[in-house]
């Protein structure tokens, strides 16, 4: 490798969520050598959690701390216990959320179109109402 090029690191989805979890992250630079980078404790993960009540045919879910693919199955799957019933979801308290996630919530949506058990977003943090217009999704969210 020429002295002029700098090496890029790919990681498959699965590794790069593990090394952003149990690894310092790494930079690769021109010597091709790996240097760990400072994690500051106030970049770390919020704890994940779902809460979760029923209200004759709805669900309602509280989710907060950081939405990935660490999460996903989780959600999905909390998602999937709901059917039947209409789920809204609390996302106020969710600080970062990935695409993977916005494709759970697009992905159950599109499970219920049509039936009596739809998934909308009745409350959002700023984060989350971003990245759901940045994708043209608004149907999600109701007031």
């Amino acid at each position: 490798m020429a002295a002029s090029q700098t090496e890029v690191r790919s990681l498959l989805p699965a590794e790069a969520a593990a090394a952003t979890r149990t690894r310092p992250l790494l930079a690769w630079g021109p010597n091709a050598s790996p240097k760990p980078l400072l994690r500051s404790p106030a970049f770390e993960s919020p704890e994940f959690r779902l809460q979760s009540h029923v209200d004759g045919d709805i669900v309602h879910m509280t989710v907060s701390g950081e939405l990935d693919m660490a999460t996903d199955d989780a959600l999905r799957s909390a998602l999937a216990t709901a059917m039947p019933r209409g789920v809204r979801l609390d996302l106020t308290a969710v600080p970062f959320m990935a695409c993977s996630t916005l494709t759970v919530l697009l992905q159950a949506a599109t499970k219920r179109a049509g039936s009596s058990g739809a998934v909308a977003i009745c409350a959002a943090s700023n984060v989350v109402r971003h990245l759901v217009g940045i994708a043209d999704l608004e149907h999600l969210l109701v007031n």
